[in-house]
């Protein structure tokens, strides 16, 4: 376990830097919600803090932010940055990290204060975090830091839990490392966590320690090989993708004036760009698989009109997506081989190359001059044709009475439900709770049993591959009240057009401690496809959405759901049942 500051004196300065923890490993360890109201904080309060930070801050997003729509992503407003900030934090960028942290630290002076005021009565001297480094000094175990939240929240109710906890790291320059038990939670492979728990029980006098620095060594090694073979693997995988795109979406590609035949060439050198460029055509796909129904010209005008509005949206995403792919592989970054090595390689020239090049940019800057005429066009031609304001007032009108009356048998039908639960029955009500209780699965693969049957035409279950439904959870009743509310309240709204339900405040209502999202990153789907996909009948879904209850890792009172909506079927595809799924922050 790392030592402080204070227990590590004799040691160089760089080991102490060593020590601690980066910015934006930091931000892995707080709430989803939490980390989302830090970086929202800081923005907000980026003009109101000392010029030093301000402009650290500034630096930092016009360098390392993207915002469409803006070549100095400082100008941006709050809210349009507040997702390309979190999603760089979450790549690893410290200096966006450690900016955002000064200023959310500014400006937060009176707890600054209190928490200062605490670690002094504790004999604890404050630290400042090494802002050059992007890291904190040093570090403190978690149930320490734990500790010491719990006091200053206890005597200042003003602040929340998760504010005290981040504004100790601040001032104490720490951050907090979990304990070997903790870290074992962290751990799937059953490989690894026995090794782990085998070398926690081998006595401190065993023969085999006496081999533990070779042993370091060769793990080190072995990782560092491996971390080369899936740089290997995922360079194989950016050629099979552009291969799939060329191959698959020929005709939408030409049609956009994308050529994508020397994109690999330009970048296999160029292997630490490979994650960042998959994510690009991963996108690419999306969009292009998107936008093949609908290049066509609509059947009608009515059609048409919906299709180009859509259609626009996806050519402009897609062209966008490949103004990414030149905005990645334009950082400057090592070769990884020698330039003659490089060489041997093109099929062309590498002046051809850059030629070609030189000519597809102008034939895209070209295609983007045509593009917006032609919409300009398509607008004035929308507009002139427009003559039909009277018939979308009236269907407006018809379709807030359809809303009204799905509502009301939506309510009849909730009424009906809880009816049919709770029974008509003339016993005390001390006998019918024991009824009912009697009655309540006894596990969660019971209450999965038991939705399977009552809910056949509403859910399909196809459980994936790290779906676990032999954990302890300590109340399936309230798993089989989930999927109810799966069947009724999610699948009978979900449909509704023209209408934006609070789910999440609906399973508040019919499961008390339960809570919806609506979506994950792709960056974490992308990452966990086992977790977030599954199979059934040759059909592939994404578990974008899902539902849960708990916030530990404790499987006897945190559950997750993960679900996909089939629009074919009008059926909730229910896909992962078990603890936490895996992220980026787990």
């Amino acid at each position: 376990m790392s030592k402080t500051s204070g227990q590590a004196v004799d040691k160089p300065a760089a080991s102490k830097r060593d020590a601690g923890a980066p910015f934006a490993d930091v931000f892995t360890l707080m709430r989803e919600a939490f980390s989302e109201a830090v970086v929202e904080r800081a923005l907000h309060f980026r003009t109101k803090v000392s010029k030093r930070v301000q402009s650290a801050l500034e630096t930092a997003l016009r360098a390392d932010v993207k915002v469409r729509g803006f070549r100095d992503a400082s100008k941006a407003t709050a809210e349009k940055l507040v997702g390309p900030v979190l999603m760089e934090i979450e790549r690893g960028n410290g200096r966006l990290a450690g900016a955002m942290l000064r200023v959310w630290d500014e400006s937060h002076g009176q707890l600054r204060t209190r928490v200062t005021e605490h670690l002094r009565k504790e004999a604890i001297a404050p630290a400042k975090p090494d802002y050059k480094a992007n890291r904190f000094t040093a570090t403190w175990l978690v149930d320490e830091w734990v500790s010491h939240r719990e006091a200053v929240a206890k005597e200042n109710h003003e602040f929340n839990e998760d504010e005290v906890a981040l504004m100790l790291c601040l001032v104490a320059g720490r951050a907090p490392v979990p304990e070997l038990r903790e870290a074992l939670t962290r751990i799937d492979s059953q490989l690894f966590r026995g090794w782990i728990i085998e070398l926690l029980e081998l006595p401190p006098e065993a023969p085999p320690w006496s081999d533990v620095d070779a042993f370091l060594s060769a793990t080190s090694q072995i990782a560092t090989t491996k971390a080369k073979e899936k740089v290997e693997s995922q360079t194989d995988a950016l050629r099979a993708a552009l291969e799939a795109l060329q191959g698959t979406y020929k005709d939408e590609a030409k049609y956009l004036g994308l050529d994508m035949r020397f994109w690999f060439t330009e970048v296999k050198t160029r292997l630490d760009l490979v994650p960042e460029l998959l994510d690009v055509l991963r996108g690419l796909a999306r969009e292009l698989e998107a936008y093949r129904p609908i290049r066509p010209q609509g059947a009608s005008l009515d059609e048409e009109r919906r299709r180009a509005k859509e259609r626009g949206e996806r050519e402009a995403a897609i062209i966008g997506l490949a103004k990414d792919w030149e905005t990645v592989t334009a950082k400057p970054a090592k070769p990884v081989a020698q330039v003659a090595e490089q060489r041997a390689a093109y099929k062309v020239s590498p002046a051809g190359s850059v030629a070609r090049i030189d000519s597809m940019q102008a034939e895209l800057r070209k295609l983007e001059e045509d593009y917006e005429d032609l919409a300009r066009r398509h607008q004035l031609m929308v507009k002139e044709k427009d003559e039909a304001n009277s018939a979308r007032q009236l269907e407006r009108t018809q379709l807030k009475e359809t809303i009204a009356n799905l509502e009301q048998e939506l309510d009849q039908w909730r009424q009906a439900y809880k009816d049919d639960a709770e029974g008509e029955s003339d016993e005390p009500e001390d006998a019918a709770a024991e009824a009912e209780e009697a009655d309540a699965p006894s596990s969660l693969i019971d209450a999965i049993e038991r939705a399977k049957k009552q809910f056949d035409g509403e859910l399909l279950f196809a459980l994936n591959g790290k779906s676990r439904t032999n954990i302890p959870f300590q109340k399936p009743q309230e798993v089989f009240d989930a999927f109810a509310w799966l069947a009724t309240e999610f699948r009978q709204r979900r449909p509704s057009p023209g209408t934006s339900p609070d789910f999440n405040l609906s399973i508040k209502k019919a499961c008390p401690g339960w809570f919806y999202k609506p979506n994950q990153t792709q960056t974490t789907m992308g990452m966990y496809r086992d977790w977030y996909r599954t199979d059934m009948q040759g059909k592939t879904y994404e578990l974008s959405n899902h539902i849960g209850k708990g916030a530990s890792f404790d499987p006897r009172s945190t559950i997750r759901i993960a679900f996909a909506w089939d629009e074919e079927k009008s059926q909730v595809v229910v896909g992962f049942v078990g603890p936490h799924q895996r992220n980026r922050q787990s």
